[in-house]
């Protein structure tokens, strides 16, 4: 029986474990690429191609996501004709704003 999040009840077992382990993956590879030593634990210290051409999975985390697409144009937003509202400001009896500082009250002068 699945419960609905706004129940508050916990996870299933199976989406904790899961959570934990990616938590603790992301960890392992976090340490690995900040530690050389610990990086060549992962390969046993032969990385079998030449630094520049080294593409596991701890490098791909330390060097982030390139992707090789083309950037987004954005368009910039279309303008809106000026309009006038249909009633004036004093018919709609607006009430001054309470908590604003009085005039003695502002910030001081240099």
């Amino acid at each position: 029986m699945r419960a609905s999040p706004s129940t508050g009840s916990p996870a299933a077992p199976w989406l904790r474990l899961l959570a934990g382990a990616s938590a603790a993956l992301v960890l392992a590879l976090t340490l690995a690429a900040a530690s050389p030593a610990a990086h060549d634990l992962f390969h046993g210290g032969d990385h079998g191609t030449s630094v520049q051409e080294h593409a596991c999975p701890v490098v791909l985390l330390a060097s982030g996501v390139d992707l090789p697409t083309a950037p987004t144009a954005c368009l910039p937003p279309a303008l809106v004709a000026e309009a006038t509202l249909p009633v004036s400001p004093e018919s709609l009896h607006l009430l001054p704003v309470p908590h604003r500082l009085q005039p003695e009250r502002g910030p001081p002068a240099s």
